[in-house]
Formats: structure tokens, C-alpha cells, sequence
């Protein structure tokens, strides 16, 4: 273009960005002298512009196997976290059914105690033994007998609140903590709630239908004990008066009540 007569020509540059954004570091990374910096606020400018981190033009062959190094690094990171998570869920719970194990269930009543020092409200811990369970595995096969405890442990999950806990001890024989209840009576609803889920028919993967049921035995805390091996031996020795009784009923101690 030509200037207007008696006037120098002038010729409009562009500044360069100096500000905090994409663009301004984008111009200092081209005029950073150290290739370390350069690569990792290329990468961050890089995510800001929102385009894939990787290799880039101004990358030296040291940088880019420093990139693919570290993101291997990551990978295995990711991986090994994946593998932690995985063994602590098999050291706190039942392979088969995937409830609570022992373990899991003591640190799971510490924690019901002390809430229920706190509230100065009372928790049930049930016993639930399965009937008839020895016979269905003896005539039906291992594989059935697995059918029914898991579905069994789905059916008491189902019955209760997800805050309670229900464990597995191994065998036949599952725990079950009911917290914040105001009143104890309370857990004789919940107890009849349990043993009609219990009662219904199950249907084996051959198209066989059994009929199982449970004896329940109950121990409320604190009145039958601080501990979880007292609370056990509560909640066993009332089970065991239901399954000799024969009747499908919520069996509790007369401390409890």
C-alpha cells in the first residue's frame, strides 16, 4: 500500500503475547532456553489448548522417550493401585458371596460400638444358620450348594438398610449388625422381615426348586456384651434354641429383652 504523500510508510507488527494465557506461554515455551521446562509447560499448554498431550514438534528425542517413559510409569501406577484395591477387597470379604468376612466384621462392630456409645443408642447382632442346607448339598452337588448361599447373602442384603453389615463366617453361617435402632423391639420386625425372605423357594441352574430357611439367634449391645466374642456366643446359644425348637422365630435372651 503507498503512502500518503509527505508520510513514511509504517508497517504494523504484532506484538508478542505477554499475558497468562494459552498464547502468551505458548510464545515464552518457543523462547524458553531450557528443553527440561520447555517440555513440561508445553504439555500443560498443550492440555490448556485442549489437545492431546504427546510428542511435539520441538521435542528432542531425549524428551520424547522421557514422555513415553513417564507415561508407562503412570500406566503401571494406575495398574498397581487397581491390584491394591483388589487384594484389600479379598482380605475383607467372602470370595463366594462377596459379604463382609470375620475380619471386616470386627472392625465393622468397633465402629457400630462406638457410635452406639455416642448416640447412646443400642445395635442387634444376628446369627442366621441355614437349614436343611447339609441335605442340598449332599443330593444337589457343591455347585448348588454355592447357588443357595449366594443367594441367600443377596436376600439378607436386601433386608436390611445399607448402612447395616452382613458377613459371612464360613459354611452355612452368616452375622448380620443392625445399628441406630431407638428401640430394641424393633429388630423383632426386621427379624421376621429376614426369615420370610429366607422361607421363599429357591430355583437351582438344573430347574430343581429347594426349599431352605434359616434359624436366627439374636444379641443386642450393649446389655449382652462389649465385645464381638461375647455378642457371638449370645446370638449362637439363641439360635441354636431355634433350630432345636423347629420354629422359623427370631430367638433372643431375656437380658436382651
Amino acid at each position: 500500500m503507498q503512502a500518503p504523500s509527505g508520510r513514511r510508510a509504517r508497517i504494523a507488527r504484532r506484538q508478542p503475547p505477554t499475558g497468562p494465557g494459552t498464547a502468551g506461554a505458548l510464545y515464552r515455551l518457543a523462547t524458553n532456553t531450557s528443553p527440561t521446562l520447555r517440555w513440561l509447560d508445553l504439555q500443560g499448554s498443550y492440555a490448556a489448548c485442549g489437545l492431546p498431550a504427546g510428542d511435539t514438534p520441538h521435542q528432542s528425542a531425549a524428551e520424547r522417550q522421557a514422555l513415553r517413559r513417564a507415561r508407562e510409569l503412570e500406566q503401571e501406577v494406575r495398574q498397581l493401585r487397581a491390584r491394591q484395591r483388589e487384594l484389600e477387597a479379598q482380605a475383607n470379604h467372602d470370595h463366594l458371596t462377596g459379604l463382609a468376612n470375620r475380619k471386616l466384621l470386627q472392625d465393622r462392630f468397633r465402629c457400630a460400638a462406638e457410635r452406639a456409645k455416642r448416640s447412646g443408642q443400642c445395635f442387634a447382632l444376628l446369627m442366621v444358620d441355614l437349614d436343611r442346607f447339609k441335605a442340598v448339598n449332599d443330593t444337589h452337588g457343591h455347585a448348588a450348594g454355592d447357588r443357595v448361599l449366594v443367594t441367600m447373602a443377596q436376600r439378607m442384603v436386601s433386608a436390611v438398610r445399607t448402612c447395616d453389615t452382613v458377613a459371612r463366617l464360613g459354611g452355612d453361617e452368616f452375622v448380620l449388625i443392625v445399628e441406630s435402632m431407638r428401640d430394641p423391639s424393633e429388630i423383632i420386625q426386621i427379624g421376621r422381615k429376614l426369615v420370610r425372605a429366607l422361607l421363599q423357594d429357591i430355583v437351582l441352574d438344573s430347574g430343581v426348586t429347594v426349599a431352605v430357611g434359616a434359624s436366627l439367634g439374636l444379641a443386642l449391645y450393649p446389655y449382652d456384651g462389649a465385645e464381638l466374642s461375647q455378642m457371638l456366643d449370645v446370638a449362637d446359644c439363641a439360635m441354636y434354641e431355634c433350630k432345636t425348637s423347629g420354629q422359623m422365630e427370631l430367638q433372643t435372651t431375656p437380658l436382651a429383652m
